[in-house]
């Protein structure tokens, strides 16, 4: 029979180790007063965010002299030698945190200081070094207000190519306030006459992919594939938008059809069915074809549009496509009366920013010019 008593003691040491972990205290210290005591958690929309008790507070980095972590004693040193302009002291104890630190918010916001450290002391490409890293890994975007450009008036000729190439390396991956942030400290580097041809951001691909799409789109399923996170766990759902963009309707149909199951986001699983089997009956010309298309155009509109007393904005668009549907199976009377209900697409173009060119390709004419809408 085991000891109870040694059972008791092991318990009670793991629970001072368990308590001793969570004791930790951070002190923030601003020039009116301290926060002590306090469990620093990161950096969100220009502020630090720690815990006080049992509640997430937050206070703006601009009001932080001196910055105490229990894990990282250096700091609050290297941070009073920076308020002291002691810049080749602060710069030495801050690379070393930066270098070491494993945290990314406390490497992007000791790499803040360090940066304004190398750039008073000359450095300039040192000082981009870190300036470009801490843009690159997405850093908050008050610690990339400070770019080092003072450092730039005395940097030669070769330091400001080596810089450009550094910011050039990294920008393509940048998105938001990132990319903004490079691309402004880039044109500093090189003057607005020599600013070098940037890479097209994502968004920016994406606007070309639409335009040479091989099928109109309406704007909410440009919505839904903008905001799919790539490293997300199932975001290959939508690579059906991705195949009718580039002209594979077979494909799409097969990508989509397993999703339709799962639950959220149907009206929108429909649509790219739906538009896929009338891609796929563009080809073949069955009316079996047609058939499927409009099967799953129709339960779209009825789900999720006026017919269930609700107005999805899918539920245009499919209404659309149902007349162009009706038309190519020889029901005018039906295609006439569902493109009068769905003609407010060619004049919506808050809504429908794209789409009005299809409702101009379904009656076989040229769209207006907005203006004369």
């Amino acid at each position: 029979m085991m000891d109870m008593r040694r059972i008791s003691l092991t318990c009670l040491t793991c629970l001072a180790l368990l308590l001793a972990g969570t004791g930790r205290a951070d002190e923030i210290v601003k020039q009116d007063f301290t926060l002590a005591n306090v469990t620093v958690r990161g950096i969100e929309n220009g502020n630090l965010v720690f815990r006080s008790g049992a509640n997430d507070v937050t206070v703006p980095l601009d009001e932080i002299v001196v910055l105490k972590l229990e894990n990282e004693p250096r700091l609050a040193e290297a941070m009073e030698s920076f308020n002291q302009g002691q810049w080749r002291s602060a710069e030495r104890d801050l690379t070393a945190i930066y270098e070491e630190a494993t945290a990314r918010w406390v490497k992007q916001f000791v790499g803040y200081y360090l940066v304004q450290a190398r750039d008073k002391r000359g450095n300039a490409v040192q000082a981009a070094t870190v300036y470009v890293e801490i843009a690159a890994s997405g850093a908050d975007p008050y610690l990339l207000g400070k770019p080092p450009v003072e450092s730039l008036e005395d940097a030669s000729n070769n330091q400001k190519n080596r810089i450009r190439d550094q910011v050039m390396a990294v920008i393509r991956g940048t998105n938001g306030t990132s990319r903004e942030s490079l691309e402004s400290y880039l044109k500093m580097v090189t003057g607005e006459e020599a600013i070098p041809d940037l890479p097209l951001t994502e968004r920016q691909q994406q606007q070309q992919a639409r335009i040479a799409s091989a099928v109109i789109l309406p704007q909410p399923i440009w919505t839904v594939l903008d905001r799919v996170d790539p490293n997300e766990r199932n975001a290959d759902r939508w690579d059906a938008i991705k195949m009718l963009m580039e002209g594979k309707p077979e494909e799409a149909v097969e990508a989509i059809t397993p999703w339709m199951g799962s639950p959220g986001e149907l009206p929108e699983k429909l649509y790219v069915l739906g538009r896929a089997q009338l891609e796929v009956a563009e080809k073949t010309g069955e009316i079996d074809d047609y058939a499927d298309a409009g099967l799953t155009m129709m339960r779209l509109y009825v789900h999720f549009g006026p017919p269930a007393g609700q107005s999805h904005k899918l539920a245009l668009p499919a209404q659309l496509e149902l007349a162009y549907i009706h038309k190519k199976i020889g029901r005018e009377d039906l295609y006439g009366t569902l493109l009068d209900r769905s003609a407010i697409i060619s004049v919506d173009v808050e809504n429908y920013p794209e789409y009005r060119n299809r409702y101009y390709q379904i009656i076989g004419e040229e769209p207006p010019p907005l203006e004369a809408q």
